[in-house]
């Protein structure tokens, strides 16, 4: 087992935060760390670590703006429009003057024409997240110390739960989808920041 590359935190990290000097839970907080992270992402419907995505297919909503389903949007390489209306792998390129990137919240907003209302007829190929590494760029070094805050305190009610709860093991460590939620929904602090970071319902 090892930290998942997109990992939020750091097994060091964590044992600062919860006080912890000796290694004997080394193995299950790596775990717990990948595991609160897939929640994170799950929560808030997005990946931090900066990733090339190909190809996603956006729906035309016969509106001027369609958007990208990761931000922070770094740079975008291509826009397409389906040449069919119908299913077919065929795509015409839209120039970048056509268009406008709102970085921040991934959203493209043409330059006075309508992305025409359809199914996956739009598709984009760009890069986006945060760009952090175990190694040696934390959450906290780029500003985003809240949601690293929100990954230690997840983490750590879990190592909590495991020792109040002998019957625990780490074999079900993947399975505490449930008990993140309804911690995150005890503790306002997490709930607020999780919240704070998720996609929202509707960028329109």
């Amino acid at each position: 087992m090892a930290l998942l590359s997109n990992a939020l935190t750091t097994v060091q990290r964590v044992k600062d935060f919860a006080g912890i000097n000796n290694s004997s839970l080394d193995t299950v907080i790596e775990r717990l760390i990948n595991s609160v992270t897939e929640f994170i992402e799950g929560y808030c419907q997005r990946t931090f670590l900066l990733a090339t995505y190909t190809n996603e297919e956006i729906d035309g909503m016969g509106i001027n703006k369609i958007s990208v389903r990761q931000y922070p949007v770094v740079a975008i390489t291509s826009l397409e429009r389906r040449a069919s209306t119908e299913n077919i792998n065929s795509w015409d390129s839209v120039d970048s003057n056509m268009y406008f990137l709102r970085t921040a919240n991934g959203m493209i907003e043409s330059s006075g024409w309508v992305f025409t209302r359809g199914r996956a007829n739009f598709r984009a190929t760009y890069s986006a997240g945060y760009d952090y590494d175990q190694a040696a760029k934390t959450l906290e070094s780029i500003g985003l110390g809240d949601l690293e805050y929100a990954v230690w305190k997840l983490v750590q009610a879990a190592i909590l739960n495991r020792k109040d709860n002998p019957k625990v093991q780490s074999e079900t460590i993947g399975n505490y989808s449930v008990t993140y939620r309804k911690e995150a929904q005890r503790d306002a602090e997490i709930n607020e920041i999780l919240d704070r970071y998720a996609r929202p319902q509707s960028i329109y």
